[in-house]
């Protein structure tokens, strides 16, 4: 169904989906994801996203209304969010719900992680220099 873990220095909340949900699944998820984004923010001032959904089947179009809720209206909206996804109909249904700046899919974790912290770093300098 799903774990969470964080890596406060890194600010990254890594979330693992997997199986078909219920509502209350969802419920529950977006209960846990915003208490650990919350934890992160409260330490680093920010945090980011990772969502490995390589094994998350095709969702109800309920559940997919509620994530997408989760993307869009929560109060910790991570900086960015990096979904690491397969090929096939799961690849497509996730691209429905990227409705905001600061998504995007890859192929592994690895590649995810670094867009994360090396392009984030890369964000920070540059927001450094405008100001300086």
């Amino acid at each position: 169904m799903f774990e969470l873990q964080i890596d406060f220095a890194k600010a990254i909340v890594y979330v693992k989906l997997t199986g078909f949900w219920t509502i209350d699944t969802v419920k529950a998820f977006m209960v846990a994801e915003q208490d650990a984004a919350s934890e992160v923010v409260q330490a680093c001032g920010r945090h980011f996203v990772l969502a490995d959904l390589m094994h998350f089947k095709i969702q109800a179009q309920e559940s997919v209304a509620l994530l997408q809720g989760l993307i869009g209206d929560s109060r910790y909206k991570a900086v960015r969010l990096a979904i690491v996804a397969g090929e096939g109909l799961a690849r497509i249904q996730i691209k429905r719900i990227m409705i905001r700046p600061g998504m995007r899919v890859f192929d592994s974790v690895e590649a995810a992680e670094r867009w994360l912290v090396d392009d984030a770093a890369e964000d920070d300098r540059a927001a450094s220099a405008l100001q300086g």
